[in-house]
Formats: C-alpha cells, sequence, structure tokens
C-alpha cells in the first residue's frame, strides 16, 4: 500500500498550494460490485488526498477485497482500511470514519457506485471559487440499472440550479435537495455538533440539516458519479411485503429527527428559524411513529385498507417519497396503495 507523499519535492506541482481532502468509501455486503467502487476512488486525479476503505463488517468477501485491492494499490494518495466490529449501521459507521479523517473535505461515496477520476478535483474548485463559504456540494449523477452498461439517463439535484440553497429554502421548500450519493461536506458538520445517533441507516438527514444551520450547499452541474439502482437501492422499492425494511426504513427516519433535534440548539441561526424547525421536526416524529406497522397487517385486505389510511393522513410530507411538483393528496393515495399492493388489485379488477 502507498501512502501520500510527504515532502515538497515529491508532491506534484502546486499540491502543497493545495487542502488535503479525503474520499470515504462506505460498503457493507457489497462483494459484487466493490472493486470498480474502488477502482472509482483510486483514479482520483486531486492531490493530496487520503482514500478510507471502510466495510461495516459484511458477512461476504467486501473487506477481504478492500484489503487486496489496497495492498496491491501503488498510486499516490494514501490508503487506509477500517472495518467495523460489530456492524454499526450507516450513521454510525459514517461517523466512525468522520473521526479518523484528516481533509478538509469529507467526500463520501457508496460501496455499489462509481466516482469519476475529476470528481475530487471538481468539487474542490467549486468549492474554492465559492471562497470555501459551502459546507457542503453535490452532483448531478448518471444512471446504471444493476450489470447494464451506463445509461444517459442523469439524476438531478432536488433543487433548481438558480436557487440559494440554505435554511431558509429548506424551511421554504420542506426537502433534502442533495443528491446524497454525490454528496462531500466539511469538518465542520462533525466537529462543530454531537456525534450521530446511532441505529439508523440515515445519515444525510442530519448532515444536509447541520449544513443549513450552519451555511449553505453548492449544486455542481454535471455528473461526477455513476449511481448504480438496484432492486433494492437505498430509499426505493419499499412495500409492505418486507415489513422488517420498512419498519426499519421509519425507525432511522425517526432517529434522524431526534438526530435533528439534538443538533439545532448548536446553531447560530435566528431563533424564529430554528424554533420553525423544531416544531416541524417533532411533527415529522410523531407521524412517523404512526407508520410503523406489524406484519400481520399485510396479511390481509382490512389490514392493508387501514395501513394505506394511516400513510395517507400521518407520514410526514417533508419526507415525501413522490415528486414534490405533483397533487399532493393524489401522490400519497398512490404511494399509499403502492406500498400495499392494493393499486394492483384495484387495476386487476377494473372492468374491461
Amino acid at each position: 500500500m502507498k501512502t501520500m507523499s510527504e515532502t515538497p519535492e515529491q508532491m506534484p506541482d502546486n499540491a502543497t498550494d493545495r487542502p488535503l481532502m479525503t474520499f470515504a468509501l462506505f460498503a457493507y455486503n457489497q462483494e459484487e460490485y466493490i472493486r470498480e467502487a474502488i477502482e472509482g476512488a483510486f483514479s482520483q486525479t486531486y492531490e493530496p488526498l487520503e482514500i478510507i476503505l471502510s466495510d461495516d463488517c459484511s458477512s461476504d468477501r467486501t473487506f477481504e477485497i478492500m484489503q487486496e485491492m489496497a495492498e496491491a494499490y501503488e498510486g499516490p494518495h494514501e490508503v487506509r482500511l477500517n472495518q467495523n466490529r460489530p456492524n454499526l449501521g450507516t450513521a454510525l459507521h459514517v461517523q466512525n470514519v468522520a473521526n479518523l479523517t484528516s481533509g478538509e473535505l469529507f467526500v463520501v461515496a457508496a460501496g455499489d457506485d462509481i466516482s469519476c477520476p475529476q470528481r475530487v478535483e471538481k468539487i474542490v474548485d467549486a468549492w474554492i471559487a465559492d471562497e470555501r463559504k459551502a459546507v457542503g456540494l453535490h452532483s448531478q449523477a448518471r444512471l446504471k440499472y444493476g450489470e447494464s452498461d451506463v445509461s444517459d439517463e442523469i439524476a438531478m439535484p432536488r433543487c433548481k440550479t438558480t436557487d440559494s440553497v440554505n435554511l431558509e429554502w429548506y424551511l421554504r421548500n420542506e426537502r433534502n435537495p442533495l443528491l446524497s450519493p454525490t454528496a462531500a461536506y466539511t469538518r465542520e458538520l462533525f466537529s462543530e455538533f454531537p456525534p450521530l445517533l446511532g441505529g439508523s441507516i440515515i445519515e444525510d438527514g442530519p448532515l444536509v440539516i447541520r449544513g443549513f444551520l450552519m451555511g449553505h450547499f453548492l449544486d455542481i452541474q454535471e455528473p461526477l458519479v455513476i449511481l448504480r439502482k438496484l432492486q433494492e437501492s437505498a430509499g426505493t422499492g419499499y412495500t409492505c411485503q418486507n415489513m422488517v425494511r420498512w419498519n426499519s426504513l421509519i425507525r432511522s427516519k425517526i432517529i434522524s429527527g431526534f438526530n435533528k433535534l439534538q443538533d439545532i440548539p448548536y446553531s447560530q441561526a435566528a431563533f424564529s428559524q430554528k424554533n420553525l424547525l423544531e416544531v416541524r421536526t417533532r411533527h415529522d416524529i410523531r407521524g412517523l411513529s404512526r407508520c410503523i406497522f406489524s406484519k400481520a397487517a399485510s396479511g390481509h385486505i382490512w389490514g392493508k385498507l387501514w395501513m394505506s389510511v394511516y400513510l395517507v393522513l400521518y407520514y410526514p410530507a417533508s419526507l415525501r417519497p413522490w415528486h414534490p411538483s405533483t397533487w399532493e393528496l393524489k401522490s400519497r393515495i398512490g404511494f399509499a396503495l403502492n406500498f400495499t399492493g392494493l393499486f394492483i388489485k384495484i387495476i386487476k379488477r377494473k372492468p374491461r
């Protein structure tokens, strides 16, 4: 394993004038895709760069592949390995790796996605052009479906390019604007707040709120990540047929909400903004607590109707999985019927 050069004469021109960055690759049971993800990390053109390959106690060969590739690496970057024991879950995994880093920006990557070679360089250029004021940056991404070729389809951030994406924007729009798999965060989002709470598979929710509490985000208008879409990619594919997975998501959203409540007092934002954010977060937590369902409820029609009603009435609008530009009630009903499978039954019974 080759480490980063420590003397100026061994570094490329002007590297000593550039800040150290961290590229953190997170994986869990992703042996099928981890090689491409690591190759993307090793291909980064920016220097100086520390790369951390971190595994959350996988039961497959993910960590062994990380070890093999790290040992064989002869490039210019510093490469470090980390394996959690026991499994920590996404939020604590990110917090644990953040505690190990030295870079001024914390560029995150998933074990099934692929970063383009100039990803870190483009992020740093945009950050420096903004005079290092942004507390977070993100970009577009190209989509790749499973093992197929990279498509021409572009995943876009959830905000307009002309928007000033700050706390005022968030309180007005009530949604996460980031394309989270492409994100990079400043160290302050970890050093100025308490540790992320454990038990959650969601790390981006609290980090986005911290970003809004401290400043603004930058949107880079080009795809810097190849985002792999799988049948059960994070945030997608939830139905009542897998209630354990659904309830895990809801519990994680609740923990994420409590994380936000923990972080709000650490902000210098206006009292009125912090108060409104706290009120909305508490409302979201109460709504989410009504959306944890028993497995038995998914086994009969009345249970599915009951779940559909609760999703329509209580699932927080700020966490909506439907597109924000669509009609709210219609979208809520469609989401609920798709989740329970009742939409398919209605279609099948529709008279010809």
